[in-house]
């Protein structure tokens, strides 16, 4: 069984779950789960059932490396007698970061404006402008425009501070000039609805990246 979004469930859907597993390997019977979703899908797990935390191997996906990105890119273009520069290709992880979704975002862009081979860094850098719009139109309004007012405003402050570094709860009522207490359940709500999560205890950290970058340009 394969449950994709698995930090969705309610903990009683999950803990439905977690019993019929338990049954199942009680009974040798051929049934297991395979999930994803978001880191909080421990916590999840946790809540629903004490014995739970036993029953499963966690794997972190993650990002993409580089070379993942390379194979990802030059593949495709090589399968159909076009080629990259390597330097181009550094410019797509740069910018990516890695993730995903982001890097089919420049792959079908690059496709369309490809018009001699190999392509250089400037023809990834000429459609950045192009990507950038896409992503903000596609995927991180739709994410936005299902937020309170109140969790836009935490999510804002985040963004005043260093993402490669770890930001605290702290810091954020700080910049919001509020306690934390008063912020704690904006906070659980955002995890809730997949928007950050906790990297390490006291921390908070966007799901997906150039989020920041974002919400930067869209709240001045």
């Amino acid at each position: 069984m394969y449950v994709d979004e698995l930090q969705n469930l309610q903990i009683e859907a999950m803990r439905g779950i977690i019993v019929a597993l338990h049954f199942a390997a009680q009974e040798s019977l051929p049934l297991y789960l395979v999930g994803s979703g978001l880191p909080s899908i421990r916590a999840l797990v946790g809540k629903s059932k004490t014995y739970a935390e036993r029953m499963f191997n966690y794997a972190e996906i993650g990002a993409l490396g580089k070379e993942d990105v390379d194979l990802a890119i030059t593949v495709p273009l090589n399968n159909n007698g076009l080629d990259i520069e390597p330097d181009a290709i550094t410019e797509v992880f740069e910018s990516t970061k890695g993730y995903p979704y982001f890097l089919q975002e420049y792959g079908y862009q690059i496709w369309n404006i490809a018009e001699t081979s190999p392509i250089s860094a400037h023809d990834v850098r000429r459609i950045a402008p192009n990507v950038q719009q896409r992503l903000d139109t596609n995927f991180f309004d739709v994410r936005f425009d299902r937020i309170s007012n109140r969790e836009k405003e935490f999510l804002r402050a985040m963004a005043e501070f260093p993402q490669d570094k770890t930001i605290t709860m702290s810091d954020v009522a700080d910049r919001m000039g509020r306690p934390q207490s008063a912020i704690s359940p904006v906070r659980s709500s955002l995890i809730k609805k997949g928007m950050v999560y906790s990297p390490a205890y006291g921390g908070i950290a966007y799901t997906v990246p150039m989020f920041a970058d974002y919400l930067r340009r869209t709240m001045r």
